[in-house]
């Protein structure tokens, strides 16, 4: 096993002390919309607009089995339609219902947090800092991943 640094050790740190402040948050939106952050995850990419699965997939970051799970969940609960596509009948086309948008505009709880009243707290330049930091983070855990997917 490689040595940890300890600017990688203090980064987790303050990575899973992110974390701890969001369980909370996390559990509440499981209590009172059954929903997990994948679920909601896809139903803000699809208010967006309609997506082809292995599309949805992608941005999401997951595995298409993974995807499968979610939207499965999220059929059963009318939030969204699955359709095949008529140009191309091995693709999947993914819509969200007025249900769905119902259901995403009530999850409003987030903004009361303290965790949002941090983030409205932040200087602008103190806010850039942290989506650039976050986006690194996720972009370098992605290419991670994809790279392992690749190896298999």
């Amino acid at each position: 096993m490689q040595e940890i640094s300890e600017e990688a050790r203090l980064t987790m740190r303050a990575f899973l002390d992110v974390i701890a402040l969001a369980e909370p948050m996390i559990a509440e939106l499981w209590r009172s919309h059954q929903l997990t952050l994948g679920h909601v995850q896809a139903l803000r990419f699809l208010k967006l607009q309609s997506e082809l699965a292995g599309d949805l997939a992608k941005k999401m970051h997951v595995a298409p089995a993974s995807l499968t799970r979610v939207l499965e969940r999220l059929e059963q609960r009318k939030f969204i339609t699955r359709a095949i596509d008529p140009t191309d009948r091995r693709r999947i086309v993914v819509t969200i219902t007025p249900e769905g948008l119902d259901v995403l505009a009530g999850i409003k709880p987030w903004f009361a947090s303290p965790v949002f009243a941090a983030i409205q707290a932040l200087d602008t330049q103190s806010s850039t800092t942290v989506r650039q930091g976050l986006k690194i983070l996720a972009d370098q855990v992605d290419g991670m991943v994809r790279e392992n997917q690749r190896c298999l």
